[in-house]
């Protein structure tokens, strides 16, 4: 669809209380219903649920992910919905551990200050699309690098979620789930990348004579958060480099890390727009950025515009940016964290078989305040 709109200027939308920037509106959590869009387009400075992927019909790649889509899961908290990605399997106890890269701002709570991150408990995946029958399992454990609100140390937009599967529901997982695999090298600069999602999804709209992708529940643009997309894109010419992302949920913090941006393009015309490439929306933070089955970026944050008379629209448009992490600067605490996920906590009967010493298991970067 090809229509007129119009937008008011840009605003800070987030997830789990990011900001999104552009201009200044008050941020917004990702609710259950945002998802990502076809259409191509990545929100800018804001981490968190608020991000959707939206690539044009004609450029969806969503086909070619392959079995690597199984790997690529719906995240649920209180805060709201984002993606994440499977980065490790491991068999433990009849069942499998699964541990799940995806963005600090995700999983964080917002309420206390954003202070602290959700409790496991509190946390969920959920294989497959929307209403497609997917199973759903609960986080046992969870480890994040924004650790500011305890040592001040680090302001990077990642985090990893424990998932354990118990043998009694192998057979709910997807056949042949395989984990991605972890980058042996940063992106070069204009690395071609595919992006992926479950976040909002947009139609492409002409808004003041430049096509845009829009979600808009008034205008009856797009779709809502929970279905699987992926479209084509790049890095920009600067490569992976030090970015300054969204605010966070914590004191007005932004989040800093380094990472690597691009923008969208929508090329050819309707109804396929051949040739375009996609932006991350509602939805889609803590998506991967793949090379193949290597996932080289996680979703973190991107600009966004609304429309005039809908409140709860997204727009995106050429030169607005989406921001990613680089999995790979971040290679030694993700390898750190697997390996101590990996590693159950001990049992009462281990602690008695142990004369009654007490051993604590470190199974995060940063812990929640009682």
């Amino acid at each position: 669809m090809n229509t007129a709109r119009q937008t008011s200027e840009l605003y800070s939308s987030s997830t789990s209380g990011l900001s999104c920037n552009a201009i200044t509106t008050p941020q917004t959590r990702r609710s259950p219903a945002v998802r990502m869009i076809l259409f191509s387009i990545l929100g800018a400075t804001i981490p968190g649920y608020c991000f959707g992927l939206a690539i044009s019909p004609g450029s969806d790649s969503t086909a070619g992910l392959g079995n690597t889509a199984n790997a690529i899961v719906q995240i649920a908290d209180p805060g709201g919905d984002g993606s994440g990605t499977i980065i490790q399997m491991m068999p433990y106890n009849g069942g499998v551990d699964l541990d799940v890269l995806t963005a600090d701002h995700v999983i964080r709570d917002a309420s206390g200050g954003g202070s602290t991150i959700c409790t496991p408990g509190q946390i969920s995946i959920t294989f497959g699309n929307a209403g497609g029958g997917g199973a759903s399992f609960a986080a046992e454990d969870e480890a994040t690098l924004f650790d500011l609100p305890s040592d001040g140390s680090s302001a990077v937009d990642l985090a990893i979620l424990d998932v354990f599967i118990p043998g009694s529901q192998l057979n709910t997982l997807p056949a042949g789930l395989a984990a991605v695999a972890l980058p042996n090298a940063r992106p070069a600069a204009n690395a071609a990348i595919t992006q992926a999602g479950y976040g909002l999804q947009a139609s492409v709209v002409n808004i003041g004579g430049t096509l845009s992708y829009s979600y808009s529940p008034v205008f009856n643009d797009g779709a809502g958060y929970g279905t699987l997309k992926a479209g084509p894109n790049s890095l920009n010419g600067a490569g992976v480099t030090a970015i300054t992302g969204a605010v966070s949920d914590y004191a007005g913090q932004n989040y800093a890390y380094q990472g690597f941006q691009n923008s969208c393009l929508i090329n050819g015309t309707s109804p396929n727009y051949n040739g375009s490439t996609s932006y991350i929306f509602s939805g889609d933070s803590g998506g991967p950025s793949l090379s193949g089955n290597t996932i080289f970026g996680v979703h973190s944050s991107s600009q966004a515009s609304q429309l005039t008379g809908d409140p709860n629209s997204q727009v995106a448009q050429p030169g607005y940016l989406w921001s990613d992490v680089s999995v790979y600067d971040y290679l030694p605490w993700i390898n750190t964290e697997l390996a101590t996920l990996s590693i159950p906590e001990p049992s009462i009967g281990a602690l008695v078989a142990l004369g009654g010493v007490v051993v604590v298991i470190a199974r995060r970067r940063w812990h929640k305040a009682a």
